[in-house]
């Protein structure tokens, strides 16, 4: 049923009919990728995957609603009952939401609470089959191993899941033909669920303890006595190699020592990874703290109320854990020190655990900025917990200035020693911990995409309190960094990576944070720049395009284009050189969720977090580091197919012979060896340097990283030296020299070094492990956190030194760094200061709307060329400016034509009078038409107020 019904999903919302066997492919893997999946083969573009399974949902409950509907289980109700009867546990285990695992349970005739010990479905999970991630929460639900367990499958997705999770599958071909779920290796493989007896299931069941008993009888030797009772005695010989033997509980006191040794060796040496545990930590994992979103409808209404319901449960419960004060002199961002008892107290607070090398932290802070422009002026609070993981990221100076690159307009705070991280058990980055007015933990939620659940949770929280009279409508004291920071010395901000046409004195600048590409020749003349109007996707003109934090650049001599990983648009963008034109090529400005394959064409194919590019050899295959899900991906230019290449998913160092095989940790740099048969990948979060061969895409280690043990990502420092000897701190570029060397960017540790493949050996040549800006040889120059490479003229390398906004120049023969002097390169056309836009970047003609702001008309349409706009604000009473804290405003405009709007001036100080606040702009309009909207952002307050828009 489930297949006819997204056949005629489609049918309905695109009006393309589709064979409901081409679902089959997808069963098992989730609603969005079981509907996308079909879509993208048909070319479809799907904007709101969430509407669409509404409507699949509409239709499926309609269908199940009828009683001549039968969904296919046969002997589904009997099996279940004589589990119960046996005292076995069972589980629902589904990829699909849970309106639908509970429509079709009702419909085989089940009573879902009565019946299972367990229901999991798809809503609380990021990985759906086939990654073992649900399993394993059913496991962990019903007590028992994942080794213990028996999984019923019909889908293949689901058979390698269960393999996954290591549990043993029957495979049920309801759904697969046989030969084709034979192919997935289930242990059984029976015609329907009717077939599957209790035999069966206890069979497989008593399989694995079998083979490990029969693993023991063939370890113990032949000439073992046994007991009374039939084992193995323990004073029995056990014959060693060499003529020795021993008795068996000899050896079993040897086995035992020897674990306990290689234990304490295994904490001995990796310190640093065993620091971040806590036994609070430990504590929250076997007693979790109760959750919010546990069996909650995604309906909106019952979510509400079933959110107010929880935080009425933590309060009758004592309110929940007491929250520690912040760490007494701990260096605070965009505030003074706050405290919970006092500025914080009788708000709803937010505090985000991140550090900001982490990639999933980077994908919260648009989510964390979007709610705090939905409830501005509430009193809701956010404060960024920074807890770093690598020790450069504990420095002062290097969160000011992640805090200034990705734009975070809200307190944080320098945890350095992760005090706050260790009292409250926080476990992983990120994490959010909602607190009450009365500063006690209302909820833990780890991981992203938690947007919905903290929004629910504010909306509930400010009700619930709000109804008691406990909340504080007092603003949060704030000055954000960027209102301190001086004018720039440099036209750059936060330049991420870089690419060279040496034939044509060409070099392309990835301008991140201006949010543009600069062209320079080679000597730093300006040429020209392509974007540069804000963040946004948009083709078009170079003078129109747009483009929001682009980092990888590739350039393509045969067709005189350059290839950009813009990043937070999370698409992959050409700019060609030739017609000044850009396009996109895949990617729709939406993060992809739990694709792991792609294969889609086209802007149909979303990515997540494309972070770096290289070519193959031919031009015709460009690599793309996703560093969102720890994957290389790979866009085929003759078909505009865009899927993976290589790694599984799963953040790890694990180098394997094939690209399955293989697991990446934020893959972050790319570059092409001198054959041509590899690639040589910066893996930042590993701080390894490792190669892909392009032709299985496996994966080889050579420096830095734990060769023990795949899943330690914090052997890390700054070590000369060779293979896992050698030491790096998160390194985001690499590049691969004539000579067969491996120039590398050991980003954290601010340096740059060479890497001898042959030998696997690695030296630096230029900076002292210290963060600054100083030209010079070896230890005496100084970088900051430097993240791009590319060949540079006479046998140079060319280095974005990303926190010093410079380009540097190395000498690879004279071991010297100097700056390159950029000249006539302009300021952006549209700041990026400007007032944000919220949600995915606008494409369309359309203007975006930021939430929570006020949309006022003007009296009457503009219909010159200027015309003078007066803003005026009323602010609550009681309150009033701060004096000194440079509140503000800042003019911008909206829709197709805005780089065409001028302001007179585009920003100023507000004016205060009694209880209103103005602000006067001439705008000026070379043509009326296109120009939809008139933006201005008010800051007051030392912070933000609710913006208001003048319609034009």
């Amino acid at each position: 049923m489930t297949q006819r019904v997204g056949a005629e999903t489609l049918l309905k919302v695109y009006g393309v009919k589709v064979d409901p066997d081409e679902f089959r492919a997808f069963a098992g893997m989730g609603e969005a990728n079981f509907l996308s999946g079909v879509a993208g083969k048909y070319g479809i573009q799907i904007d709101d995957i969430d509407k669409l399974k509404e409507t699949f949902y509409g239709i499926y409950l309609e269908k199940a609603a009828d009683p001549t509907e039968d969904i296919g289980l046969p002997g589904a109700i009997e099996l279940v009952k004589a589990c119960r009867e046996a005292g076995l546990k069972v589980a629902v285990a589904s990829s699909a939401d849970r309106v639908k695992v509970d429509a079709n349970l009702k419909l085989v005739g089940f009573d879902a609470e009565a019946d299972f010990d367990a229901i999991v479905s798809a809503d609380l999970f990021e990985r759906l089959k086939p990654a073992p991630d649900i399993f394993l929460a059913a496991a962990r639900e019903v007590g028992v191993e994942p080794s213990a367990c028996v999984v019923v499958e019909d889908a293949a997705a689901g058979v390698q899941a269960a393999r996954a999770a290591g549990m043993r599958v029957v495979g049920v071909t309801t759904t697969l033909p046989r030969e084709e779920m034979l192919a997935q290796e289930p242990d059984e493989v029976r015609p329907a669920i009717a077939g599957i007896n209790m035999n069966l299931l206890q069979g497989l069941q008593w399989a694995r303890r079998a083979e490990v008993g029969a693993e023991d009888r063939t370890n113990s030797g032949r000439g073992a006595g046994l007991s009374d009772n039939g084992a193995p005695s323990l004073d029995s010989v056990v014959e060693l190699p060499g003529g020795y033997s021993t008795t068996r509980r000899t050896a079993l006191k040897a086995v035992a020592l020897a674990g306990g040794l290689g234990s304490f060796y295994v904490l001995l040496t990796r310190t640093k990874a065993m620091s971040f545990a806590s036994p609070k930590a430990l504590l929250n994992a076997l007693l979790p703290r109760p959750s919010p979103t546990a069996g909650v409808s995604r309906e909106q209404t019952e979510r509400a109320a079933a959110f107010k319901r929880f935080i009425g449960s933590v309060e009758r419960r004592g309110g929940g854990e007491e929250v520690p004060e912040f760490p007494a002199g701990a260096q605070w961002f965009n505030a003074p020190p706050l405290k919970l008892a006092r500025e914080l107290r009788g708000k709803v607070v937010v505090l985000d655990f991140w550090t900001y090398c982490c990639i999933n932290c980077m994908h919260v802070l648009p989510e964390l900025a979007a709610l705090e422009r939905k409830y501005a002026g509430r009193p809701v609070a956010v404060v960024g917990v920074h807890s770093a993981k690598f020790d450069n990221e504990k420095d002062n100076e290097a969160i000011r200035n992640a805090v200034l690159r990705y734009d975070v307009s809200h307190p944080v705070v320098n945890d350095a020693r992760m005090v706050l991280w260790r009292d409250l058990g926080v476990a992983s980055w990120p994490t959010l911990v909602i607190v009450s007015p009365r500063g006690r933990v209302l909820a833990t939620l780890p991981g992203e995409g938690q947007q919905q659940n903290v929004d629910d949770m504010l909306a509930a929280a400010l009700e619930y309190y709000g109804e008691r009279g406990m909340l504080d409508e007092s603003p949060v004291p704030m000055t954000l960094e960027r209102e301190r920071r001086s004018s720039a010395a440099s036209p750059l901000r936060y330049p991420g990576k870089l690419a060279a046409d040496l034939a044509g004195n060409r070099l392309f600048i990835s301008d991140s944070n201006n949010h543009r590409i600069v062209v320079c020749d080679l000597e730093g003349r300006f040429l020209d720049q392509v974007g540069g109007n804000g963040a946004a996707l948009r083709d078009g003109a170079f003078e129109a395009a747009a483009f929001n934090r682009p980092q990888g650049v590739a350039y393509s001599a045969r067709r005189n284009c350059l290839y950009v990983a813009d990043t937070e648009n999370n698409a992959l963008r050409e700019v060609n050189l030739q017609a000044r034109t850009v396009r996109t090529l895949a990617g729709d400005g939406v993060k992809a969720e739990q694709d792991y394959a792609g294969g889609r064409s086209g802007r149909a194919q979303r990515l997540n977090s494309p972070w770096d590019l290289a070519f193959d050899v031919q031009e015709e295959g460009l690599y793309i580091a996703m560093a969102g899900q720890h994957q290389i991906w790979r866009h085929d230019l003759k078909t505009s197919t865009t899927s993976a290449f290589s790694g599984d998913g799963y953040e790890r160092n694990a180098n394997g012979a094939s690209g399955p095989a293989t697991s990446w940790a934020q893959p972050s740099g790319l570059s092409l060896s001198t054959d041509g048969r590899e690639l040589w990948v910066a893996d930042s979060e590993s701080s390894t340097v490792r190669s892909m061969d392009l032709t299985t895409g496996g994966s080889t280690a050579h420096v830095g990283g734990d060769a023990l043990f795949a899943d330690n990502l914090f052997r890390f420092g700054d070590k000369d030296g060779s293979g896992t000897g050698a030491l790096l701190q998160h390194p985001l570029a690499v590049l691969a020299l004539p000579t067969g060397e491996v120039f590398v960017a050991d980003s954290y540790n601010h340096k740059l070094k060479v890497l001898e493949p042959a030998s696997d050996s690695i030296r630096s040549m230029a900076g002292s492990g210290v963060a600054g800006m100083a030209d010079g040889a070896g230890g005496n120059a100084r970088l900051s956190e430097p993240a791009g490479l590319c060949p540079g003229p006479n046998g140079t390398v060319l280095v974005a030194d990303t926190n010093n906004s410079a380009i540097r120049v190395f000498n690879l023969k004279s071991g010297a760094l100097r700056t390159l002097e950029l000249k006539g390169v302009p300021q952006p056309t549209v700041s990026p200061d400007g007032a944000p836009a919220d949600g995915p970047s606008a494409s369309s003609a359309d203007p975006v709307i930021p939430k929570g702001a006020s949309l006022v008309a003007s009296e009457a349409p503009i219909t010159s060329s200027s015309a003078s706009l007066h803003i005026q604000i009323q602010l609550p009473s009681g309150y009033h400016l701060t004096k000194g804290a440079n509140s503000r405003f800042e003019a911008s405009a909206l829709g197709p034509a805005a780089q065409d709007v001028k302001f007179q001036p585009s920003t100023g100080q507000l004016k205060e009078n009694g209880a209103e606040v103005s602000a006067d702009v001439v705008v000026k309009l070379p043509a009326t038409d296109g120009v939809s909207g008139v933006l201005l952002a008010c800051k007051a307050w030392e912070g933000t107020v609710p913006i208001r828009f003048g319609e034009v």
